[in-house]
């Protein structure tokens, strides 16, 4: 989370719960992607619970790298292709094939070339007030771009879907990506992550609701 260690261990684990309740409710193996995105959200949210041990202790040092880097391998790499994948392998109708083809290929784009900045450029992350700034030394000239073909390839699919809840999950995705880029400019990698609590709740509901099951 994007205060503190507490928080994002908190988050971490509340996250990983619903997913594991999500994965347990799915009703055929074409869910299972969508119904793991809580889990891979609990999964970041734990490493920056790391990442903030290494920042305000020296003991923990030795962690910072590993949990920088792998922070934002699932923020920026994994992220733009596993929600557009999750939707597209899970959907039922047809429609708008092409234009999924599409976004997947952005989505792929995207992905590949992040992981060329990663690869090359270089990263840091430092706590600025309750907060955590990620540094990227990327080329400024494709910043915009790739950040909004991040935002299409992650938020589009799901509005091309025939289920009504799964195109409200693209409106939150959307609202939350603005929210956050309007008020916490800078800070948009780590304070998004404070929608994943809602996004992953929303993920629980589309399953349960699907397979008309009910928590006991």
């Amino acid at each position: 989370m994007c205060f503190s260690a507490n928080a994002s261990f908190g988050a971490g684990f509340f996250l990983t719960s619903i997913g594991v309740i999500a994965t347990k409710n799915i009703s055929n193996k074409k869910q299972i992607l969508f119904a793991s995105i809580p889990i891979l959200f609990g999964i970041q949210q734990i490493t920056e619970g790391f990442l903030w041990l290494s920042l305000t202790s020296h003991r923990n040092y030795f962690l910072q790298q590993f949990t920088t880097y792998f922070f934002l391998i699932i923020a920026q790499i994994i992220w733009p292709i596993f929600i557009p994948l999750a939707i597209y392998l899970k959907g039922k109708n047809r429609h708008f094939r092409k234009i999924k083809i599409m976004l997947l290929s952005t989505a792929i784009l995207v992905s590949g070339y992040l992981t060329y900045c990663l690869a090359t450029f270089k990263v840091e992350a430092q706590i600025t007030g309750m907060h955590i700034l990620y540094y990227e030394n990327f080329p400024t000239q494709f910043h915009n771009l790739s950040g909004l073909l991040y935002i299409i390839s992650t938020a589009t699919m799901p509005l091309l879907s025939n289920n009504k809840l799964i195109r409200y999950l693209g409106v939150t995705i959307l609202v939350s990506y603005f929210f956050t880029k309007i008020f916490y400019s800078g800070y948009e990698i780590s304070v998004w992550c404070f929608f994943a609590s809602i996004i992953s709740i929303y993920i629980l509901i589309i399953i349960l609701q699907e397979n008309k099951k009910t928590l006991m």
